[in-house]
């Protein structure tokens, strides 16, 4: 299989290239700069996954990406170039202008250039089987209040000339059918759609009500909704991954395992913690990569999928297990202390669909993490 991933170099980028290289697959992808972060040079280049391409998808892609993956021609498209640390994207707030172009338009830049590759019908999506719980679009933003025009405009220059635009979506139309199928879109989006739960109502399937508030939850729903849009009407093969928290070496050190991780290889005493009682799913990095890998070979076109481990585990235990690993005799502090509940996956769907189910265990993410830590901390938050 040949595949792209936007945020290649970024967390769930870096090692969902090595996990489909190691399936055989030939891995290309984008960047915001050309070229490996030098932490991964190497062992990118030992896996044979080519060097990345610069692009920034709040800008339009230049004319050499589009040839590069006319060329390429990818059986599959994994989008994953995000702001995703939701202080970053407005926290509780309404989304930033810069949110909004990364995440909703900048998606929606990724999924034209897709159709623009197509070469078979799009069948719709199955009606027979609701897709997923999402509002209607005027229950958010107006399209149009997000997405200037040049940003449809500025593709025809570069279009062959039997294709034309459908003037509400910019997504590239035959004029005999109503688009073409090439590769396939897993769009990454997050379990934030959801919202905060009841403690008596923790795991959520894809018909849940959408309740996130946050400034990510919006702009993924946003994103979510464009894209399941295109599926309908015949001119997208996407599937929607929507991940709950997972974890593993590279995270971003303002979230949870690594900033504990970091304060147990510096020596902090007493570590801080920020709640021990919050309730969350959590599913190792490496798991996920392989749900991202069996939705695009299985899962169906037009629908959403959970990807998570379905169980729910405290934040206290996983500290104690990870305190057991790194620093058994460390003292810790909670700074936020309370009840809090995060939704927790049903994930019955993708496994019927795909056969997929978690194989890692929590202490398997946990000893992958410090061992990472105890090498040198290398963070990053594209994606």
């Amino acid at each position: 299989m040949r595949a792209f991933i936007t945020g290649i170099s970024g967390f769930v980028g870096a090692h969902l290239a090595s996990v489909l290289s190691s399936l055989g697959d030939h891995v290309a992808g984008t960047n915001r700069e050309s070229g490996w972060p030098a932490d991964l040079a190497a062992p990118m280049r030992r896996a044979g996954v080519d060097a990345p391409l610069a692009w920034d998808i709040a800008e339009e892609p230049s004319d050499a990406l589009r040839r590069y993956l006319d060329e390429f021609q990818p059986d599959v498209v994994y989008h994953l170039a995000a702001l995703s640390i939701p202080a970053d994207c407005g926290g509780g707030g309404p989304p930033t202008p810069q949110a909004l172009a990364v995440n909703v338009e900048g998606t929606m830049r990724v999924a034209r250039l897709v159709a623009e590759l197509s070469r078979d019908p799009v069948c719709p999506a199955d009606p027979a089987r609701p897709a997923n719980a999402v509002e209607p679009a005027s229950a958010l933003e107006p399209a149009s209040a997000v997405e200037p025009a040049s940003a449809v405009e500025s593709a025809s220059a570069v279009e062959p000339a039997s294709l034309s635009r459908d003037r509400a979506s910019g997504f590239p139309q035959l004029r005999s059918i109503a688009t073409r199928r090439g590769p396939r879109l897993i769009f990454a989006s997050s379990s934030h759609v959801y919202g905060a739960v009841a403690p008596e109502r923790m795991v959520v399937n894809e018909q849940a009500p959408l309740h996130g508030s946050s400034a990510y939850a919006v702009t993924k729903r946003m994103a979510e909704e464009r894209l399941l849009a295109e599926a309908e009407a015949g001119r997208l093969d996407v599937v929607i991954a929507r991940a709950f928290k997972h974890a593993g070496p590279r995270q971003d050190g303002r979230l949870m395992l690594a900033e504990w991780a970091a304060q147990f290889a510096a020596g902090v005493q007493p570590v801080r913690i920020r709640c021990l009682d919050s309730w969350l799913d959590m599913t190792d990095v490496r798991d996920v990569c392989v749900a991202y890998r069996l939705l695009a070979e299985r899962g169906m076109s037009g629908h959403v999928y959970n990807v998570g481990s379905g169980v729910a585990r405290r934040t206290g235990d996983i500290f104690l297990r990870f305190r057991a690993i790194a620093r058994p005799e460390c003292e810790f502090v909670e700074t936020q202390p309370g009840l809090r509940y995060e939704p927790v996956a049903d994930i019955t769907r993708i496994h019927e669909d795909t056969g997929w189910s978690p194989t890692l265990s929590v202490d398997d993410t946990l000893r992958a993490v410090w061992e990472a830590y105890r090498s040198g901390p290398a963070n990053d938050s594209q994606a």
